[in-house]
């Protein structure tokens, strides 16, 4: 197996494959340092580091913009984005830790969800289901995925395709402190 020195001089772990992004992040993983990680295989992982030695590792897959549209769908996305990938991470909820936002392209559907570090099952945990979308225009836009300010709440919008009525439509998520998750406002009316 292969080990990578990144410039903090801690070891991670994949073989053959180079770093392509690294940054510290604030997912509230307790016992160290937390790092986020892109590498070469399009796979993301997240660190919890303790005097060089990993006390914490988990991975997702990623997915590249490029292979879906001619144009940047995470241009309205916050945070810090995780190199070509469709995810971003950031404080979006404004609770203190980053959360992690995914915009996946399975073969049954575009989806996007929010995950965040849970501390009581020592893993990232969904802050939405997974929602779907459409891309409107692979060329021109706009990117079917959007956080703003919609009357007085802080979330995203997310173009949303409706099979029965062929009536698409905005739809509007904030985050409830509550419920500890991303629950949907209703449509947006321009």
């Amino acid at each position: 197996m292969g080990y990578f020195l990144h410039k903090n001089n801690y070891y991670l772990k994949e073989k053959d494959k180079e770093i392509i992004f690294i940054e510290k992040a604030n997912f509230g993983i307790p016992g160290g340092e937390n790092w986020i990680v892109l590498l070469s295989n399009d796979k993301i992982y997240y660190y919890s580091i303790i005097n060089n030695k990993i006390i914490k590792e988990e991975f997702d897959n990623s997915w590249r913009f490029d292979e879906y549209s001619d144009f940047d769908i995470m241009q309205n996305i916050p945070g810090t984005h995780i190199g070509n990938t469709t995810s971003s991470f950031g404080d979006f909820n404004n609770d203190g830790t980053d959360e992690i936002i995914y915009i996946s392209f399975g073969q049954m559907a575009y989806q996007v969800g929010i995950y965040a570090y849970n501390i009581e099952n020592d893993s990232f945990k969904p802050y939405t289901g997974w929602v779907q979308f459409e891309i409107i225009d692979k060329v021109n836009g706009p990117a079917p995925v959007e956080y703003l300010t919609y009357k007085g709440m802080y979330g995203f919008k997310v173009y949303f395709p409706n099979k029965k009525t062929e009536n698409n439509n905005w739809i509007f998520y904030t985050y409830y402190i509550e419920q500890k998750k991303y629950i949907e406002v209703g449509k947006i009316v321009e």
